[in-house]
């Protein structure tokens, strides 16, 4: 049995669509827990086990874990998925595999300054697993970013967790082919794919690093700020523009990621 964790907030957009992928490629009984914030109730039926929460992502997430051990089998699968990603290949006999060798596999998002962490819109692990090591979403533990600043997130105390008694899990790396953006719109190990800031403006960390260059003339550094905060416009402009156009066409074409998105070896 696979339980499914996943988080829906204010928009019901990406609801159909995720459940009709794991309906796809989920390949074995599951069921799908979900936190709902600011949701109509008229979509709770989709689901297995509903909670309605207002909160903080890892708050959630938690929440949702601590449901699932409590009902669940040590030996029943665990997949934390965020509501802007679904599976886009048979889940069974890869996870199958690689939770024979590890006991965690996790989105893991190099290309935004070197993060570090399981990221939470894919991560699969054993319910004993999560039980055992006290599964935590938390921001906390830190690490360096390629830019050379320290940073945490969501996964941050899993993370730390992990190092902490040495375990190995195996990290899914971005494969597209083709890049709209460099952090959004990615396919992760062929098998997941993850939109990216699916419920909010879409805008990371890898773009505000892009206008963080020190001003060292000051009678020029007011000037530059205005043309900086113009193109940064610009720039979230163009990543909804992208979002928006990227959904059209998930909702049109159900194999939408085969031309655009995986890799040349798939």
């Amino acid at each position: 049995m696979i339980h499914f964790a996943t988080t829906h907030v204010k928009s019901p957009r990406w609801i159909d669509v995720q459940l009709g992928y794991l309906r796809r490629f989920a390949g074995v009984d599951y069921r799908v827990h979900a936190c709902l914030d600011e949701i109509d109730a008229s979509y709770d039926a989709r689901f297995d086990q509903v909670t309605r929460m207002t909160g903080r992502h890892y708050e959630k997430l938690n929440l949702l874990g601590e449901q699932i051990v409590s009902q669940a089998s040590d030996e029943d699968v665990l997949i934390f998925l965020d509501g802007d990603a679904f599976p886009i290949a048979e889940l069974e006999p890869r996870l199958a595999d690689s939770l024979t060798r590890v006991p965690l596999v996790a989105v893991r998002r190099d290309e935004n300054l070197g993060d570090r962490q399981p990221h939470p819109s894919f991560c699969a692990t054993t319910v004993g697993f999560w039980k055992r090591i006290e599964g935590d979403w938390a921001p906390g533990y830190k690490w360096r970013t390629t830019a050379g600043y320290r940073v945490s997130d969501v996964g941050g105390n899993l993370l730390g967790e992990l190092e902490r008694r040495g375990i190995d899990w195996e990290p899914l790396l971005r494969t597209n082919r083709r890049n709209l953006h460099p952090l959004w719109f990615g396919i992760y190990g062929d098998l997941v794919y993850h939109h990216g800031s699916g419920f909010r403006r879409p805008y990371s960390r890898l773009d505000r690093e892009r206008f963080r260059r020190p001003m060292r003339v000051p009678i020029m550094r007011r000037r530059r700020q205005e043309r900086r905060e113009r193109q940064l416009d610009q720039e979230k402009q163009e990543s909804q523009r992208q979002s928006d156009l990227v959904f059209a066409r998930i909702e049109s074409d159900p194999d939408f990621y085969r031309d655009l998105f995986l890799s040349e070896e798939s």
